[in-house]
């Protein structure tokens, strides 16, 4: 059996969703293709052909002693034996066309393909909610990052031609229609990924939750503009920015949405640029590399819209640029990154596609 699980590209609602808030992301064309079968051999093995390295794990077995894709797979391995699944005599292969750190967020579409490879080759009833609460569970318990549902769910939920607008508090969603005639969406790499990238993250949680707590709320999903202005004065002025952000990045969601709705793709583009200024000025995720490749290609003839993509500190830009223009903006980009840093930019095309499926039952 072969199945297919997508990177995504989150369109904007940037940290908002381990805050319960609202996102707006979609599955694309490239991700991790898995193939399984049967060996009838204990345990189970698994290697990444990309690398030319395995693993064999077996039941009751303990996690790596370094941190590598081997934990996700150990973390998921020992989690579904919990639920009664038994994956004893099973190999399993994955090779990637996902360039990886470039925040297109290959390590949700690692642990998300790779339960659902299992439950489908092995018949378990499992949905993809759940499929995407397991991995969300693995990231937290077995790999130290207190990730947000966004990734996994739309590495799952995906539909060809729709964005997703997903209520990170009730993981509920709508389908939002994106299929410009005119316009592509560019990434492009910065081809660095800061070291404070994982422990920032974790902090601007940890801040997130903070603020939230001293105004008697779970999370910021519940706290309005009023509640968070009126009570200013009890706050840090750092904590206070950054859940400042997180309330106006929600609200950029709801009127990316309407814009698209109504086709008015120039609205769009001007949420994305302001995502991307309270990201770098606000949240403080972003990184010299990324603001000048958002910068310069908001002032190119032909972008509507660009900012920052992911958890920050590297990875990608997301640029929504007219297609007509598009090969003059990319080597302009690429041209423009290489004078200032001296490293090659890669850029890629990201056409929003299904979420993970099967491609072949073939099980020889």
């Amino acid at each position: 059996m072969k199945i297919f699980s997508p990177g995504r590209i989150n369109l904007i609602g940037e940290h908002t969703d381990y805050n319960n808030g609202f996102v707006l992301p979609a599955a694309i064309d490239k991700g991790i293709t898995f193939s399984v079968q049967r060996t009838g051999n204990k345990g189970i093995y698994i290697q990444a052909l990309d690398i030319d390295e395995s693993m064999i794990f077996q039941e009751g077995g303990t996690l790596p002693p370094s941190l590598s894709w081997k934990t996700f797979m150990a973390g998921i391995l020992l989690e579904l034996e919990n639920e009664g699944l038994d994956w004893n005599g099973l190999k399993v292969d994955f090779t990637s066309n996902l360039p990886i750190g470039s925040g297109m967020s290959s390590s949700a579409a690692l642990g998300c393909g790779f339960i659902f490879a299992l439950v489908k080759y092995l018949n378990h009833p499992m949905s993809r909610k759940a499929i995407a609460q397991l991995a969300q569970l693995v990231d937290h318990k077995y790999v130290g990052v207190r990730s947000g549902i966004m990734d996994q769910f739309a590495s799952l939920h995906g539909k060809k031609g729709q964005a997703i607008l997903l209520d990170c508090q009730s993981i509920e969603h709508q389908l939002i229609p994106f299929q410009p005639e005119d316009y592509t969406f560019l990434l492009v790499n910065t081809m660095v990924k800061h070291s404070l990238a994982e422990s920032a993250y974790n902090d601007r949680r940890a801040a997130c939750e903070k603020g939230a707590s001293l105004l008697g709320a779970n999370s910021l999903r519940t706290v309005n503009f009023e509640q968070l202005n009126e009570n200013k004065a009890i706050f840090e002025e750092d904590t206070f920015v950054k859940c400042q952000y997180v309330l106006e990045e929600n609200d950029r969601v709801k009127k990316a949405c309407q814009a698209l709705r109504a086709d008015d793709f120039i609205t769009f583009g001007q949420l994305m640029n302001a995502s991307h200024e309270g990201l770098s000025q606000a949240y403080q995720v972003s990184c010299e590399e990324l603001d000048f490749l958002a910068e310069t290609a908001q002032n190119l003839t032909g972008v509507l819209g660009a900012r920052m993509m992911g958890g920050g500190f590297g990875g990608c830009t997301i640029n929504l640029v007219k297609t007509s223009e598009l090969d003059l903006i990319k080597s302009t980009l690429i041209s423009a990154y290489k004078a200032k840093f001296g490293i090659e930019a890669e850029t890629y095309i990201a056409n929003i596609a299904e979420g993970t499926y099967v491609m072949d039952t073939d099980c020889d």
